[in-house]
């Protein structure tokens, strides 16, 4: 009995994954990567978490973290720095030597956030160092010009897989960091924070996506409409490449997702053919008269041969005020 309703849920789930792959994506794909230099020299990098100002900061309005990952190396997977005037043409701030860190002795470094903290007008950043099999820790390094970055520090571990792709943001003076729970099914956590060190015992947000289940995530405030807005690397039940979705939330705890994709993969350029992965969205300036409201997408792809890269597309406001409409 148990295996004939696990067949049946996994054929439901198989017929609602075709029609939310089969619907139009709500954003374009970008037909050609960024270039994105590497101090490695490949120029493939993974995992991008972008921070933009309205005005330049220590002379960039576009700051992105990444990690070089040259055919899925994880010994170059380093947490390294970019920037840039328009969120296209990308290179490394003067006076900044990459990666930021060399990679650890054991396991390997994956998962960078950056934040800006207003209070202090420091880059914060965060990463994760796995140990496969046993273990996490999450790392925060700080920085007040985007060069020259203080000494890392370890804040807390877990258990291996406990914590996946940390997301963080601030707002009212709170540190908020979503993050993915694989050791309980996959499962959208939540911990909070009032100075990003030392951080609350984390709780479960609600999050559903049907025939789908998180992977890596990214969070951004929209100031404009008074809400959080994810973008969701997802995991078909069924197997098969990884998509992207659009999440939204009035308080950073209960998520409603389009059942269309942000990204599908049916119709992926060929930098990106086998597998969309952890990606960053910043929210366009809401007094630009061609595309207030809407948003700018950076997001990571995968080849057949296992190149990664970062692509750059934009998300139309109607995205997100059709999704805002569900918990309005």
């Amino acid at each position: 009995m148990v295996s004939w309703r696990l067949e049946q849920f996994r054929r439901a789930a198989g017929r609602l994954l075709h029609r939310c792959t089969s619907l139009p994506d709500l954003a374009r794909h970008a037909p050609l990567p960024l270039i994105t230099p590497t101090a490695d020299g490949s120029g493939q990098v993974t995992h991008p978490d972008v921070i933009a100002f309205p005005s330049p900061w220590r002379g960039h309005r576009f700051w992105m973290v990444m990690t070089p990952f040259p055919f899925l190396d994880a010994t170059l997977e380093n947490p390294s720095i970019l920037a840039s005037d328009d969120g296209l043409t990308w290179a490394p701030p003067s006076g900044l030597v990459n990666p930021l860190i060399p990679a650890p002795e054991r396991g390997f470094h994956a998962d960078p956030d950056l934040i800006h903290h207003p209070e202090s007008d420091e880059l914060w950043l965060y990463f994760l160092h796995t140990i496969r099999g046993e273990e996490q820790h999450l790392i925060r390094m700080v920085s007040t010009d985007g060069r020259h970055w203080s000494t890392p520090q370890t804040l807390f571990s877990v258990t291996y897989q406990e914590i996946r792709s940390p997301a963080l943001a601030i707002h009212a003076g709170r540190v908020t960091m979503w993050s993915v729970n694989m050791r309980v099914g996959a499962t959208l956590e939540v911990r909070e924070s009032t100075d990003g060190i030392t951080w609350e015992e984390p709780y479960p947000a609600f999050h559903y996506q049907p025939g789908f289940r998180p992977s890596h995530v990214d969070v951004v405030r929209d100031p404009l409409r008074d809400c959080w807005w994810m973008v969701v690397q997802a995991t078909p039940f069924t197997g098969g490449a990884n998509p992207l979705f659009l999440a939204g939330s009035p308080d950073g705890r209960r998520w409603w997702s389009h059942t269309r994709p942000l990204l599908g993969t049916a119709l992926t350029p060929e930098w990106a053919n086998q597998t969309l992965y952890r990606s960053t969205l910043v929210m366009e300036p809401p007094e630009d008269p061609r595309r207030g409201g809407g948003g700018r997408l950076w997001y990571a792809g995968r080849d057949a041969d296992n190149r990664n890269r970062v692509g750059h597309t934009r998300v139309p406001a109607t995205a997100f005020d059709a999704l805002r409409k569900r918990w309005t």
